[in-house]
């Protein structure tokens, strides 16, 4: 996967983020990290459990 993925202003502001985690402990990209946390908060989601409802 590559940044051609990756396309739409949220993404042009998001991916300036450092991604400061190592990298053999990452299991998902922060850029989809943020993603999710952002459009959660839109869908009103307001528990962690919310946000696994709207992702599965």
């Amino acid at each position: 996967m590559g940044k051609k993925l990756y396309k739409g202003s949220f993404f042009d502001h998001f991916m300036i983020i450092y991604d400061s985690r190592q990298e053999g402990k990452v299991q998902h990209k922060l850029i989809d990290v943020l993603f999710i946390a952002v459009a959660s908060s839109i869908c009103y989601c307001n528990e962690w459990l919310d946000m696994v409802y709207l992702t599965s």
